[in-house]
């Protein structure tokens, strides 16, 4: 990779494994997950962007950036061939206070997960579900608590979905279950 402007790969906020080969040849920041890491993707994918600048400053500076301190946030990336895979928020069902983001994919049609438990924080921790690997519409929005005896089934508009697990305490609560 290389940026626009010609100069060195002088920063690198990639996920760990990425860029993986045949999932496209331009980066894309990750809006999900507070981290803000990268992943490549398609460079024909419409994503939205931002320029961040400081004010009074009419354009975006040239570099080089600093890149600051950061602060990493343990992020598990998991690509799956989606068949009939039970997926879990880790530490389930004893601790959910991990953040995690499962990339389900089939070869074609559309990827469709049903929620076999759910218990979270009310507005505090969330299981967000996308139609895409990267940005894509909300397909669902969670919190709260759903139980074994009653199953919500969500499908993507791809062969994608983006299962996100995003504990802001996730303490005292089982975390999700979905299949």
């Amino acid at each position: 990779f290389t940026w626009t402007d010609g100069s060195n790969w002088d920063y690198d906020n990639t996920y760990p494994d990425y860029p993986k080969n045949g999932e496209g040849d331009c980066l894309a920041m990750d809006t999900f997950s507070s981290t803000g890491q990268w992943m490549n993707t398609d460079c024909f994918s419409k994503l939205p962007y931002a320029c961040v600048r400081p004010d009074p400053i009419p354009v975006c500076t040239d570099g080089p950036w600093q890149p600051g301190t950061n602060v990493r946030i343990s992020l598990k990336i998991c690509i799956l061939t989606f068949k009939k895979h039970q997926i879990t928020s880790p530490g389930y069902p004893y601790d959910a206070s991990t953040a995690c983001d499962y990339v389900l994919s089939v070869p074609s049609g559309r990827v469709q997960v049903t929620i076999y438990e759910l218990q979270a924080n009310s507005n505090c921790d969330y299981l967000m579900l996308s139609d895409q690997k990267l940005g894509g519409n909300l397909v669902a929005n969670l919190t709260g608590q759903l139980n074994t005896h009653y199953r919500i089934t969500y499908t993507s508009q791809s062969n994608f979905m983006r299962v996100s697990w995003q504990p802001r305490g996730g303490v005292n609560v089982k975390g999700f279950k979905v299949s």
